[in-house]
């Protein structure tokens, strides 16, 4: 789908898609595919169209299509549409800081678009794939989908962190903070590379060193949920029950 894009052929993506039905599961991908689709090629009202109908699919909602969704609203001049998308994620994932961070670092500036190439719409096809295979009995391919997005859009942040976690769980925790350490300060997604990096130090035995990068992080943040939660387990895991 995304090729015909690059090629110009939009009714030949279109069409492309449709043929994610005929898999088991697979077509909430499919309509928020289409929804990206539609918002790259600047068809509004379609675009608009696939992601009401992506979330009246989701109960639950992920993270990536709350994110899209309320991307594309801030762009179209719906800001209160976005808050409320993100402040329904943050009820329905308690602890979660991404929502918060999300609209803070939207609010102070020009919105830009989720996908803006081919590439893009090409390496965020990969990641969805990643996510949906990062189980037990298909790792390996969540890990070969998880490369090849990151091959596309080397500054793919989720794609990143979900990369840095089929290596944690393959006990690759040196690999994993290879790829953490090249998620940029200014990310959204910098303090789960850095909750993660501390795990990985606690797991390669470097456990001074997670206590204090997660003490840090504590004092920077001190609203952060996550990082006292983090510290408290590593803390007693080790029997250090007082602290």
């Amino acid at each position: 789908a995304w090729t015909r894009v690059a090629a110009g052929d939009l009714a030949g993506a279109d069409t492309a898609l449709q043929g994610l039905d005929k898999f088991n599961g697979f077509q909430p991908l499919k309509i928020f595919q289409l929804a990206l689709l539609y918002d790259f090629a600047k068809q509004t009202e379609k675009a608009q169209q696939y992601y009401e109908k992506a979330l009246a699919g989701s109960e639950q909602l992920n993270w990536r299509l709350t994110d899209a969704a309320s991307n594309f609203d801030l762009r179209h001049g719906r800001a209160e549409e976005a808050k409320a998308l993100y402040q329904k994620f943050s009820q329905q994932n308690a602890g979660s800081e991404l929502a918060s961070a999300a609209l803070t670092a939207r609010s102070t500036g020009a919105t830009q678009p989720t996908i803006r190439s081919p590439a893009d719409g090409l390496a965020e096809a990969m990641f969805d794939l990643a996510s949906v295979l990062n189980q037990a009995e298909t790792i390996d391919l969540s890990l070969l989908y998880a490369r090849f997005a990151l091959n596309l859009r080397p500054q793919f942040g989720l794609a990143q962190l979900l990369l840095a976690d089929v290596l944690s769980a393959q006990n690759k925790p040196e690999e994993s903070l290879t790829v953490l350490s090249e998620i940029k300060p200014n990310s959204l997604y910098y303090p789960s590379a850095r909750l993660r990096s501390a795990i990985n130090l606690d797991t390669l035995d470097r456990t001074d060193e997670a206590i204090a990068q997660l003490k840090t992080m504590a004092a920077e943040q001190p609203q952060s949920v996550a990082t006292e939660v983090q510290l408290g387990d590593i803390l007693r895991n080790k029997k250090r029950f007082a602290e």
